[in-house]
């Protein structure tokens, strides 16, 4: 008789939490749906301190069969001179594919992408892009591959100069080692030099501080910064560290499913909502 009451208190016990859990799922739909809602945000009238370098005009970018996923919808931004902007939002929010664009990488389905600064050849010459995962050929040492990137985009550097960014970056102790055998710390070190090393105009830091040891991250954002400042390269951020985005970027914008949800100077986002973080939980 007690194992069937124990069989029959088990299936209650198990419905309850089938309840629970569907009541948790349902809680969470609503939280999704409500950010989701939230009136977009887009200040057109703000006051930028520089011309424009970059404009996304209402582009598109669709993936799948018969274009079916639409990963970005009718995104229309400007970057400027003298201003860093944070791309922030969830995970499949379209950041990733924007950028992809914004450096060429894949091209948009619809609208237009026009690249206002002075190039060379090619705009790719002046986009630095910093992945947070990198593959390194074997047996290729850190110098050579500075080296290569260097000889690639024709970098007016002496030694010196790439002396001071390797200490900087705290990576001449591993200069003479290979690339593939680095922490995954050292190595996001590596790739942030190298997507500054040439100068860029737009230089896209992809969870820059991803694996960066808290002794380090300061100096090398605050390096990061002022170098940026001096050499007048502008910084895309995408990032989840509100921290980060509050310290290094000037402008707010936050993406949902493809559309661009929240355009906002840095001081109007903290007059209104008190942080950076108050604002992002709001819509990511």
């Amino acid at each position: 008789m007690k194992k069937i009451w124990d069989k029959i208190f088990l299936k209650k016990e198990k419905k309850k939490q089938e309840i629970r859990e569907e009541n948790r799922f349902n809680v969470f739909l609503e939280q999704t749906e409500d950010k989701l809602n939230q009136k977009t945000i887009i200040d057109t009238k703000q006051k930028h301190n520089g011309d424009p370098i970059l404009e996304f005009k209402n582009v598109y970018k669709y993936f799948g069969a018969n274009n079916k996923i639409c990963a970005v919808n009718n995104l229309s931004f400007t970057l400027y001179d003298n201003e860093n902007v944070a791309l922030i939002g969830a995970n499949g929010a379209g950041k990733t594919t924007t950028v992809e664009m914004l450096a060429g990488i894949t091209n948009q389905s619809k609208g237009e992408i026009n690249y206002l600064f002075d190039y060379t050849i090619n705009f790719q010459e002046k986009i630095g892009i910093q992945f947070q995962d990198s593959a390194y050929p074997n047996g290729l040492k850190v110098k050579h591959i500075i080296k290569f990137i260097v000889d690639v985009y024709k970098v007016d550097i002496n030694d010196a100069e790439i002396e001071q960014m390797i200490t900087a970056f705290g990576l001449k102790e591993f200069y003479n080692r290979k690339a593939k055998s680095l922490s995954g710390g050292q190595q996001q070190r590596l790739n942030i030099l190298l997507a500054l090393i040439h100068k860029p105009k737009i230089v896209i830091l992809d969870e820059l501080s991803t694996g960066l040891d808290i002794s380090v991250r300061t100096k090398i954002i605050d390096f990061i910064i002022h170098y940026c400042k001096f050499f007048n390269i502008q910084i895309l951020l995408i990032s989840h560290n509100m921290d980060e985005v509050e310290l290094i970027t000037d402008r707010i914008m936050i993406m949902q499913k493809g559309q661009l949800k929240v355009d906002l100077r840095k001081k109007d986002v903290i007059k209104k909502y008190g942080s950076i973080q108050k604002l992002a939980e709001k819509y990511i």
